[in-house]
Formats: structure tokens, C-alpha cells, sequence
């Protein structure tokens, strides 16, 4: 199995869909999901090899649509809102900015 994460473990996590560790890409972001609830813990740095991940972009991700865009959505109405190009629809809008 290629690896795509930080290390082994890691990538066998989140390949797994039975297991409750997740990435992201739409906002860069790491985390573990909190059953029953809408809950994310996000990691900074990989339970099992320790390495730093890439920070989450959600702070970005408003910050752009604020600024560039002037509209107040908030993070869960970004992905279809008619008002934002197609580019907000995945992890191509931090992308394209070289985030």
C-alpha cells in the first residue's frame, strides 16, 4: 500500500472507513470524529509517528470569502452556495492560492 499520509499508520487509519480518523482535504484538516455528534478533534501532529501536520485552512477559507467575495457563510454552506465559484466546491480554492 502507498503512502499518502505521514506514515503508515497513519494512511491504514484513514484509508479504513471503519475507523474514526479522517482527513479533509477541503480544509486541509486531520481529525477524529466524535460519534453520535458533529464533533471533530482535530490533530496538529500525527498520533503515531509525531510528525507536524499541515494546519487546518478553515480560518483561511472564511477569511478569503469574507474579503475576496464579501459575503458572511459560514463554513458548512460554503461547499453549494450559488454565490461562490466552483473552485469552493474542494480543496482547489487553497490550492490555486498555494496555501
Amino acid at each position: 500500500m502507498m503512502h499518502m499520509f505521514c506514515c503508515r499508520e497513519m494512511n491504514r487509519f484513514i484509508q479504513d472507513p471503519r475507523d474514526p480518523i479522517f482527513f479533509d482535504p477541503f480544509v486541509r484538516e486531520y481529525y477524529l470524529h466524535v460519534e453520535g455528534s458533529t464533533t471533530r478533534i482535530t490533530f496538529a501532529f500525527c498520533p503515531w509517528c509525531g510528525s507536524q501536520l499541515p494546519h487546518s485552512l478553515r480560518h483561511e477559507l472564511i477569511d478569503i470569502i469574507e474579503t475576496e467575495y464579501k459575503l458572511d457563510v459560514p463554513i458548512f454552506e460554503v461547499k453549494g452556495n450559488k454565490l461562490l465559484p466552483k473552485e469552493f466546491e474542494t480543496d482547489e480554492w487553497w490550492k490555486k492560492r498555494g496555501l
